[in-house]
């Protein structure tokens, strides 16, 4: 499954929407802070990569988790905070955080008034965080296909898509060759990233 990546502000930060937070971190650069899980977290590379894209330059401030994240962007501590739908929707549906924008092409059903990265003019963020199933190395194909099969025809049922979409998340079904070669397609992506702004585990 996956789950789109979620900019959420503190209500008192005076920006309504994705380009008066853009201009006010270009107004006052180095300045901004955002919360992430941690170093090296998925939401702390899309911060980065949000950063590139938009060229604005605010601080990481990572955390031993959301929980913590959220919590003090929703106190007040941090500026924003970059997390994914499950951690974020009740926070943002409660008005203790502001929803800015999800970071993957389309809207979620789970906050649909909530626009895209690129709805708002950031074109080329389309990032979601994702769970996958893998096998050690050297498992025989016959096996590793049985259990794709099977794994497909449960992420197919509606009882299953219904309670990923319960925590802000959507079925994602590849078969074994092509969730391979989704991984070496989102290793590359990510390395180019991490490399850019010289990312490392603390």
């Amino acid at each position: 499954g996956n789950t789109p990546g979620v900019l959420a502000v503190h209500p008192k930060l005076p920006v309504e929407n994705l380009k008066e937070l853009i201009q006010l971190a270009k107004d006052k650069p180095n300045t901004l802070t955002y919360a992430s899980p941690g170093n090296g977290t998925f939401q702390h590379l899309l911060a980065e990569m949000f950063k590139g894209e938009t060229g604005i330059n605010i601080r990481h401030i990572p955390y031993k988790g959301s929980a913590p994240a959220l919590a003090d962007a929703a106190g007040g501590h941090v500026d924003m905070v970059f997390d994914v739908m499950p951690s974020a929707a009740p926070l943002i549906e409660s008005g203790r955080l502001r929803g800015l924008a999800v970071s993957t092409a389309k809207r979620s059903d789970i906050l649909p008034d909530l626009p895209s990265m690129a709805e708002s003019g950031v074109d080329n963020i389309d990032a979601s965080s994702w769970w996958g199933v893998v096998a050690p190395a050297g498992t025989p194909v016959g096996i590793v296909n049985k259990i794709s099969d099977e794994l497909m025809r449960i992420a197919g049922k509606s009882e299953v898509r219904d309670d990923l979409m319960k925590i802000g998340a959507m079925p994602m079904s590849m078969r074994a060759d092509d969730f391979s070669a989704f991984l070496r397609s989102e290793s590359a992506r990510w390395a180019e990233v991490i490399k850019n702004n010289d990312i490392k585990i603390e």
